[in-house]
């Protein structure tokens, strides 16, 4: 066999390869039903006002609707106006607040800020999200058999 014919081999190999990719692709394609997606539901207490939370590692600051702020008497006059981006990119104007304590079963945060927004940019079971500014300040296990997240040993 030539040079000319054994590059021309290979090419019409490496070809027919290409070409059965997407068949060999669409065997091992995702199963029609998607896992089930995992959320986890805390209660967090705002200075003693008891609030389910969905923890969210993607918000950047924990968030509570405007109803739900207006019980937390404890909190600080606004510290600044602030526009929170969506994962959809909405914006959404909202106030920084600090409140002195906010804990759940397992773990406490003194001296917490939150971002209170008008309760129509929340869905409306949804009051509260627990975002990376109180998660990301210590070390946490998320423990999804019981549904909690505790300080890491």
């Amino acid at each position: 066999m030539t040079a000319l014919a054994a590059m021309t081999a290979l090419a019409k190999a490496v070809l027919a390869a290409i070409l059965a990719l997407p068949a060999a692709l669409a065997a091992t394609a995702a199963p029609a039903t998607a896992p089930a997606v995992l959320s986890l539901w805390l209660n967090v207490w705002f200075d003693g006002v008891p609030v389910a939370c969905l923890v969210d590692t993607g918000a950047a600051y924990t968030v509570l609707s405007q109803p739900v702020a207006e019980k937390v008497a404890t909190r600080s006059n606004p510290i600044q106006d602030v526009t929170l981006v969506a994962a959809n990119g909405m914006q959404i104007a909202g106030k920084l607040y600090h409140v002195p304590n906010i804990g759940t079963e397992h773990i406490g945060w003194s001296g917490g800020v939150v971002v209170v927004v008008p309760a129509e940019h929340l869905d409306s079971s949804l009051q509260c999200t627990l975002g990376m500014n109180l998660l990301g300040q210590q070390n946490l296990v998320f423990d999804w058999t019981v549904g909690t997240i505790r300080p890491a040993a």
